[in-house]
């Protein structure tokens, strides 16, 4: 997780160039802040905190303004604090996301429309293939990796049946 907020705060620190530079970079978090998700969230937002006080709140010359929303693990709910991100706070940046299935409900009230988003744990397939987009950058893996490897692994084995179980959302299929 230390690395993906390096991630995160490093490639912010390079976009900060393309940001019309402002006195104030404005990052929005959007995370699962509540239930039991909530401890990874509240773990990323703190880790966000720590590095910034460590840079004496600023990215480059300019001071940076923290937007942290909750996105309860929920889509819908995802998609709705994104579009206040980008509409209401102007941010210039949107960042945070754990889950696949908030990502990609998010995604598209951000690119596109000026800010820069960036993943910081979910890697939905799609996001690294037809939904590619300059203004998305990740810091995580790619969901598909895992189990194309072990797909590999299991034809080199000659094995031909299997049954798994996975969670029922984009992270999961």
């Amino acid at each position: 997780m230390k690395l993906g907020i390096l991630g995160i705060l490093s490639i912010s620190t390079l976009l900060v160039g393309q940001v019309t530079f402002a006195e104030t970079v404005k990052i929005g978090f959007v995370t699962t802040l509540t239930g039991g998700a909530g401890a990874i969230g509240n773990d990323m937002r703190d880790a966000v905190e720590l590095a910034l006080d460590h840079l004496g709140r600023k990215m480059g010359s300019s001071n940076v303004k923290m937007f942290y929303e909750d996105d309860t693990f929920k889509p819908d709910v995802g998609k709705l604090k994104t579009e206040k991100l980008v509409k209401k706070d102007k941010v210039h940046f949107v960042t945070g996301y754990i889950w696949s299935h908030v990502l990609m409900a998010s995604r598209n009230s951000v690119v596109g429309k000026g800010p820069f988003m960036i993943t910081s744990n979910a890697g939905p397939g799609p996001v690294a293939g037809k939904l590619c987009h300059e203004d998305f950058f990740s810091t995580s893996w790619q969901n598909d990796q895992t189990t194309m490897a072990m797909g590999e692994v299991l034809n080199q084995l000659g094995i031909k049946d299997l049954y798994i179980m996975a969670p029922n959302y984009a992270a999961g299929k």
